[in-house]
């Protein structure tokens, strides 16, 4: 049996072979990096320090690009008491054997002021490869503004973890984070609200609701987003993007009114649930939509582009005689097939781009949908099912295991407020994505903030779900029996250390975690 301290390592590896003895990394150790391998260079020198060049036959550490190997994004890691030799099948391979020799330097090397000192790590043989390729955190910045400072520090959580996909909800009825070139409103009026709801409103009569007296808002520039993007590049994280549409645009409606069908007045939403305020769909507001698609394309070069096509009410649809008529001409029955209508124009603008639409499982209600669309499920199996039958590609979201916006213990007067439900970290660990066959690109988490307003409470929310969450999709089989989660608990525990040297304000682990 592997010693869990010894090699607390999260996600756990494919096949790792115990060794003794440790390896010493001190000043005088040398590198050499392969061409292709510069990535996982820079991530070894942030972790260990600056050191001597090597050359490849006789450095002390040697990051090599073997394409033949674990596959995809694989890695063989081989410690010895003379040598380190990390092997990736591409770069991203090389990359994630530096963030596993990370996990297996002191704790304290993660520190920000770290004493020049020597090194150790466990001697060992590692063999690894990722079972899913999309392997990603959805975090909701619209509804709850986040700092660009924060966004950077969570990529660089999810690259120790060896997470791969950073989805950022941009838009929604509570907030609009992003510059649009020819609507300078959306910066003005629509990324900030006067107030925000106390506590839940779901339950509560309009007239009985409370407001903080508050203004809330912030969006991010386009030499931000830009900057974010490389970042993350940098530690082989792709951004994806979500502007939510047809619906959730009563924050860009509030700016400007004629994308919306005049029927009610329009303000920047101040509280939760869903919006009747929606898109006209009237030719100002598809070329709305395209244009701010067209910037968002400029800013993300990500092959996905999540365009939401959730929770869409169509009341304004049918009280709008113009939209009525726009369903008449365009030879459609109904509210539903004119969703419809729009995620394929949207799909085809984006396929125009070499781009393809994400959307959450609300797309499929009107198909067909293009067949390189994708969909993310949030609403259980049958929706996977639904999506697998319209022959497109799924990525797993499902609330009831990886909604990190849930409550984390059935105390909820012990937690922080929350949005509801319950996903402990034994259910988050539990989870397996692969079971419904080879159209899984992978699985997300997802982190909605109505109810999280700081970098504080997200990361209590993130951690130590998310490090479950890296390990339920990494891993590989299909195995209907639920994974160890008594060894999971006993690496997990020791990476804690590193999770505090690293500052990130976890959730601590209950007496008996769930």
């Amino acid at each position: 049996m592997t010693d869990p301290a010894r090699y607390a390592l999260i996600p756990e590896p494919t096949h790792l072979t115990p060794r003794a003895a440790s390896f010493r990394i001190a000043g005088e150790t040398t590198v050499f990096i392969a061409p292709g391998a510069e990535t996982a260079g820079r991530a070894l020198e942030r972790a260990i320090g600056p050191s001597l060049p090597g050359n490849a036959q006789d450095a002390d550490i040697r990051i090599s690009i073997v394409p033949e190997g674990q596959g995809t994004n694989g890695y063989r890691l081989d410690i010895s008491t003379d040598r380190i030799d990390i092997l990736g099948t591409d770069a991203t391979g090389a990359f994630y054997g530096v963030q596993t020799l990370r996990q297996l330097l002191p704790p304290d090397s993660e520190a920000p002021e770290r004493p020049g000192r020597t090194l150790t790590v466990p001697c060992v043989q590692i063999e690894d490869f990722p079972r899913f390729a999309w392997r990603g955190l959805m975090l909701d910045v619209a509804r709850h503004f986040m700092p660009v400072d924060f966004l950077r520090r969570v990529i660089d959580v999810l690259s120790l973890h060896k997470l791969d996909v950073l989805h950022l909800h941009l838009t929604d009825d509570q907030g609009w984070r992003i510059e649009v070139p020819g609507y300078p409103r959306l910066t003005e009026v629509s990324a900030w609200r006067t107030e925000t709801v106390i506590g839940h409103d779901s339950a509560v009569p309009t007239w009985d609701l409370r407001y903080d007296g508050r203004s809330h808002g912030g969006f991010y520039s386009t030499a931000e987003l830009s900057d974010l993007v490389a970042y993350a590049e940098e530690r082989h994280v792709t951004i994806i993007p979500e502007v939510d549409m047809p619906g959730h645009m009563q924050a860009a409606i509030a700016a400007y009114p004629d994308l919306g069908n005049g029927i009610a007045e329009p303000e920047v939403r101040r509280r939760w649930n869903i919006s009747t305020q929606i898109l006209s769909l009237n030719e100002p507001a598809m070329r709305f939509c395209r244009d701010v698609l067209t910037e968002v394309t400029r800013i993300f070069p990500s092959e996905f582009i999540h365009c939401g096509g959730d929770e869409v009410p169509t009341d304004e649809w049918r009280m709008s005689p113009q939209v009525q008529q726009r369903i008449k001409d365009l030879g459609l029955p109904d509210e539903t097939a004119l969703q419809g209508w729009f995620t394929r124009q949207i799909a085809a603008f984006l396929d125009e781009h070499g781009r393809r639409l994400v959307g959450w499982d609300e797309v499929l209600d009107a198909r067909p949908l293009p067949a390189n669309c994708v969909v993310m499920p949030w609403r259980g199996d049958t929706a996977v099912r639904n999506a697998l039958n319209a022959g497109v590609d799924v990525v797993m979201t499902p609330a009831q295991h990886l909604y990190l916006n849930y409550n984390q213990s059935t105390d909820v007067h012990a937690e922080p407020l929350a949005i509801g439900g319950f996903v402990p970290l034994s259910m988050v660990h539990a989870y397996t994505p692969g079971r419904f066959g080879d159209r899984v690109l992978g699985a997300q988490a997802q982190l909605w903030t109505e109810y999280i307003d700081s970098p504080e409470l997200a990361e209590y929310m993130l951690f130590p779900r998310l490090c479950a969450f890296a390990e339920a999709v990494w891993r590989q089989g299909t195995s209907p029996d639920a994974p160890d989660f008594a060894r999971f608990l006993e690496r997990l525990r020791p990476h804690l250390s590193r999770l505090d040297a690293l500052g990130v304000r976890y959730r601590p682990l209950d007496a008996k975690p769930d």
